[in-house]
């Protein structure tokens, strides 16, 4: 569920307070002007229209489009062949395990078993992750499946789980003596980790219900039909991601997610383990670079962003033109600056 302005990014919590901000905020009716104004701007030759639907008729036959056409078709292409590559299962087994099922057999004794995992547990870890009625609004079935994976189900200690078959959602889960048992459509598994997120969503839930109730009531006193009819439009939001955390009830999403993530055998687990392990443990020279070079990308020019200016400094690099906006171009405090950041 995404709150954000697409205009000058900003986020809220709830749609109403999004659908008020578009209709009101000068700020962004402002930087729709501004990027109006570059809208009829071939993005491939460079060539200015008049009107946007004079700019649409231009895109059919300019030769710079088609041309770029052709390079996307390629590269989506590419991207998709690297996409199955990734997803292929790998046999691939660390040293520490010889290739052998005797290493493997000594290596499980190190995991646990979902069956001694307590919704406490569940509760306490997710608390770290999942602690917002952002998190709540923001958050589906499909994100819960992600942070059961990564938070409960990897780690050379958490629980032993995998799928074996993801078309058939055949998962598989270790007992107390490291026997394979099938745990189908994860029923143990949603059940152990909705008991552990309930208690945290239902107190979300519970004081954002409060929150909004009070405010539609406040708005009812004053008369206000557009506040009223934003209101109950969060409140219909809030009941429906609430509705969405039930994993028990409705858990297509949940269980989707869950084969698609998992490892497909106790082999590709202990391999993505070792691995994890071995990422924590090395050094990553790269990192201050990394860091650095986020900064310049998330800088701040006046009143924004390096990422909001982006589409004028790509103006700049084909067309030469020094644009943007004017609270900026226009104010010798920031214009070096942002000259200096257009040519970088």
């Amino acid at each position: 569920m995404n709150n954000t302005c697409e205009y000058c990014k900003k986020d809220f919590k709830l749609k109403g307070s999004l659908t008020r901000h578009i209709k009101t905020s000068k700020n962004c009716l402002k930087l729709r002007s501004e990027e109006d104004d570059i809208s009829t701007v071939c993005t491939s030759c460079n060539k200015k229209l008049s009107s946007k639907q004079r700019l649409v008729t231009h895109m059919k036959i300019c030769k710079e489009t088609n041309n770029m056409n052709d390079i996307k078709t390629q590269v989506k292409q590419l991207v998709e062949e690297v996409i199955q590559l990734k997803e292929k299962p790998t046999t691939i087994i660390n040293n520490n395990t010889n290739n052998t099922d005797n290493s493997i057999k000594t290596v499980i004794h190190n995991y646990s078993s979902i069956l001694d995992y307590k919704p406490e547990a569940i509760t306490e870890t997710f608390r770290k992750h999942y602690n917002s009625i952002e998190h709540l609004l923001k958050s589906d079935q499909r994100q819960l499946a992600d942070m059961t994976v990564k938070h409960v189900l990897s780690g050379t200690e958490q629980p032993l789980y995998f799928v074996t078959d993801r078309s058939r959602n055949k998962f598989i889960y270790t007992d107390q003596e490291n026997n394979e048992q099938e745990d189908s459509n994860a029923t143990i598994l949603r059940s152990l980790v909705y008991r552990g997120i309930k208690p945290i969503v239902k107190n979300i839930y519970h004081e954002e219900f409060k929150r909004l109730r009070s405010e539609l009531a406040d708005h009812q006193r004053r008369d206000s039909a557009v506040l009223i009819a934003s209101t109950r439009d969060d409140l219909k939001e809030l009941e429906e991601a609430y509705r969405q955390m039930d994993i028990i009830q409705e858990s297509d999403d949940y269980i989707s997610q869950l084969s698609r993530c998992l490892p497909t055998s106790i082999r590709d687990r202990i391999y993505k383990d070792n691995l994890q392990m071995k990422q924590l443990q090395d050094h990553y020279d790269s990192d201050e670079e990394f860091k650095r070079e986020l900064e310049r990308e998330v800088r701040m020019i006046g009143d924004y962003s390096a990422v909001e200016l982006q589409k004028f400094k790509d103006l700049y690099k084909t067309t030469g033109e020094t644009r943007g906006p004017p609270s900026i171009t226009k104010n010798p405090k920031y214009l070096k600056e942002y000259i200096e950041f257009l040519a970088s």
